[in-house]
């Protein structure tokens, strides 16, 4: 149960980046209620985006885990394992703002003036969205991808993918139906850029468990621990450098504090646990 809401928390979470924050608005008004407009209509419009959501992730997922025999048997080789751990840090380098994925804008343009055309666009609007958010949302699902296939689960698959699909729709099924909702938002800033850079640590995360899975097994008790302590250094010192804004300075320590403690937390439970099974 915890593990599902994590994931719907990790799609809600994906709007809040740089590459998908802004265009809220933008996709909002694809079906948004207008004043005195029927709220119901919006609603269904809304719901017809967010099942396009819903289609391309469960679909993502469900296959990721039919096909993870595959990844049972090539995750027997360290070197393989090594390999993805290079894949995931290379995702998280583009969210770390050292580089950008992305498509050709002759292939996208088309998607996003088809999405205006009728439900049928609607529908086609959120089956693509990943497409148009790719800078942000690509790494984030192909490391969750990575995860569900190693699980070879498809009923995880479908439920992990579902849960996600859930939190990314979330925003569009409220901001849809409301009139005057969208115009409180906060506007987009620094902070957009702070959530991409905690994906980009989660990510990070991932690429250490592969790499200790691979050659030191028994330092993988130690990667959630030691990513939340290095986590949260990285928020807390690092604020100062690369945050000007003197409220979103005091958040990201926060942040970092409450991660680094978090880390101290669960190191010392592990060590127990530790002890706990020696013979």
């Amino acid at each position: 149960m915890w593990s599902y809401i994590g994931f719907f928390l990790m799609g809600l979470g994906l709007n809040g980046t740089p590459c998908v924050y802004p265009m809220l608005a933008v996709t909002v008004s694809l079906f948004q209620r207008e004043p005195g407009g029927s709220a119901l209509r919006a609603l269904g419009r809304a719901l017809l985006y967010c099942l396009g959501i819903a289609t391309m992730y469960t679909a993502l997922g469900v296959a990721a885990a039919w096909t993870g025999g595959l990844f049972g048997f090539l995750l027997s080789n360290r070197w393989v394992l090594a390999s993805i751990a290079a894949g995931l840090t290379v995702l998280a380098g583009s969210m770390f703002g050292l580089y950008r994925f992305g498509w050709p804008h002759v292939l996208v343009a088309p998607l996003g003036r088809r999405a205006r055309a009728n439900l049928l666009g609607l529908y086609l609007s959120g089956l693509f969205v990943g497409i148009f958010a790719a800078p942000c949302v690509a790494p984030p699902i192909l490391t969750l991808l990575s995860y569900v296939g190693t699980e070879r689960d498809p009923l995880l698959g479908f439920l992990a993918f579902f849960s996600l699909s859930l939190g990314l729709s979330t925003p569009y099924l409220v901001l849809g139906t409301s009139v005057h909702l969208l115009r409180r938002l906060p506007k987009s800033g620094e902070w957009t850029i702070w959530v991409e850079r905690i994906f980009g640590l989660v990510i990070l995360a991932f690429a250490f468990f592969y790499l200790a899975l691979a050659f030191r097994p028994g330092l993988v008790r130690f990667v959630l621990p030691g990513a939340c302590m290095a986590g949260g250094a990285y928020l807390a010192l690092l604020a100062f450098t690369e945050t000007a804004s003197p409220h979103a300075r005091r958040a990201a320590v926060l942040i970092g504090i409450a991660g680094m403690l978090a880390g101290l937390w669960l190191l010392a439970g592990s060590e127990r646990e530790s002890l706990a099974w020696q013979p």
